[in-house]
């Protein structure tokens, strides 16, 4: 593979899947991921409300797909459905798109 590759090309080329593999086990020790598109009630804004616990993406996170956890301070979305989730506020001031609700009591 790397028969006539220059010499700073393979360097470059090992650094980077060094990277690469440092990033794939961080993901897999501090953040949870998601691996499957929103669920239909995350794309619901009727079916979110402040106060609801959720899980969110955000945009910094969109590929890795890593989660954040936390409560529904304001919803952001105006539309009544979006399909990559309804954008929102959580309380501790993270803005992202909802992946799925955690506690449902709270959001119907």
């Amino acid at each position: 593979m790397f028969g006539a590759m220059p010499t700073v090309l393979k360097s470059a080329y090992k650094r980077l899947n060094m990277i690469n593999r440092l990033l794939e086990q961080f993901e897999e020790e501090f953040g949870a991921k998601a691996d499957t598109p929103p669920s239909q009630e995350a794309q619901r804004r009727s079916a979110i409300k402040p106060g609801s616990k959720v899980a969110i993406i955000q945009k910094a996170h969109q590929r890795s797909g890593r989660i954040t956890e936390g409560v529904v301070r304001d919803l952001l979305t105006s539309a009544a459905t979006h399909p990559r989730g309804i954008k929102v506020r959580l309380a501790s001031g993270e803005v992202g798109r909802v992946h799925h609700l955690l506690d449902r009591s709270e959001a119907t």
